[in-house]
């Protein structure tokens, strides 16, 4: 239950990012190279907090949008690389999707009803 509620806050987290990132691409409030960076950093230092202790798999997922592009747990550009909001945009909308499918697949399902002999009509059994 806990790692869904995890899977749940980084969800959460990942749809809050993306949206006001895709709100300024769309306003066309598109920041400096080096305020962007400075955000990435800090929304990737969040993000690795967000996984820290998660199963390896979890974590694995995280990454991989980055590769190529940033150094995830460097939490820095890859080397020569600099990310412009498109490129960050793109990484949280693949992010996005991945967590919230598996938020929804740790859901707690409901347990379906259990029914006890008699249980529906106590008392009405046998009578016309």
């Amino acid at each position: 239950a806990s790692q869904g509620k995890a899977l749940h806050t980084t969800s959460a987290y990942l749809s809050q990012v993306k949206s006001d990132v895709a709100e300024r691409v769309a306003r066309q409030r598109v920041p400096r190279p080096e305020q962007l960076a400075g955000y990435m950093k800090q929304v990737v230092e969040q993000l690795q907090k967000l996984v820290k202790g998660a199963p390896p798999i979890i974590q694995d997922q995280m990454a991989a949008p980055w590769v190529g592009l940033y150094d995830f747990w460097g939490n820095r550009p890859a080397p020569g690389k600099t990310l412009d909001s498109q490129s960050f945009l793109g990484i949280l909308d693949e992010l996005d999707e991945v967590f919230q499918n598996l938020a929804v697949a740790a859901a707690p399902r409901p347990s379906p009803p259990t029914v006890l002999q008699g249980a529906w009509f106590p008392g009405h059994w046998g009578t016309r």
